[in-house]
């Protein structure tokens, strides 16, 4: 007979004292970052019944694998759990590469965040007709680096909670903001056309040939699995059920 995994009951390790509002308000806040900014143009060029299945699919490939992460922390029974600690338990020898590809790509992310700080503050700076000074591309880098760089040297998830959920907040306002510009465009047009010279016009449904070029924007719009292991140590009676 085939073997079955542990039950989805089990707790997965020591755990911690981080409460599961927390915790997903943290992974929530990885998931809807950067990479959410890229899917209106990801979406432009597969048009929406491509791209919203491309949506289901990357949703879902994301949700099995932060499920095999969180399994494979159980399975290798080494705690507190990390990519290296799996990646010793099963492949030792390719352990430390595994470590570097998660910094690399960590540090990839993090710059990602403080190029879109600085270009989408310099702008909203330049819409409210603030001074030139204060529409200076680099002084919203480094005011983004000040701010984020305590934060991600947090000690524990628990103390993310409520930055992640004013994030979240965030993006609520410009979802928000967004279905009304759908419902009247004037009230973005107007403004757009100044700075840009143009406005878009209604979205598209058939895809174009840059289709295989906007794929990864889709992937990389859930990518949040850098953060399941500090779930699994973090999180408060942690089982499989409850990580999922």
């Amino acid at each position: 007979k085939m073997a079955r995994g542990p039950p989805a009951n089990d707790t997965i390790g020591p755990g911690g004292r981080a409460s599961a509002t927390a915790c997903a308000a943290g992974l929530a806040n990885t998931i809807l970052g950067a990479g959410i900014l890229g899917l209106p143009y990801a979406l432009m060029h597969c048009g929406f019944p491509l791209g919203l299945a491309l949506l289901v699919a990357c949703a879902a490939a994301c949700g099995t694998s932060l499920h095999l992460l969180a399994l494979s922390a159980q399975t290798s029974g080494t705690f507190p759990a990390s990519f290296y600690t799996v990646a010793s338990a099963s492949i030792p020898e390719w352990a430390f590469a595994i470590d570097l590809a998660v910094a690399v790509k960590c540090f990839g992310v993090a710059t990602s965040y403080l190029l879109i700080v600085g270009d989408e503050m310099s702008t909203a700076a330049a819409m409210l007709g603030l001074p030139a000074a204060w529409q200076a591309r680099r002084l919203w880098v480094t005011v983004g680096t000040l701010v984020a760089g305590p934060l991600s040297c947090a000690a524990r998830l628990e103390v993310l909670k409520f930055s992640s959920m004013l994030a979240i907040g965030c993006i609520a306002y410009i979802a928000v903001l967004s279905v009304l510009v759908v419902l009247e465009p004037s009230l973005a047009c107007n403004q757009a056309s100044q700075l840009t010279g143009s406005c878009r016009g209604p979205p598209t449904t058939r895809p174009d040939g840059s289709v295989l070029q906007v794929v990864p924007i889709f992937i990389f719009g859930f990518t949040c699995q850098q953060n399941v292991f500090s779930v699994v140590n973090e999180l408060r009676k942690p089982t499989l059920a409850r990580i999922d």
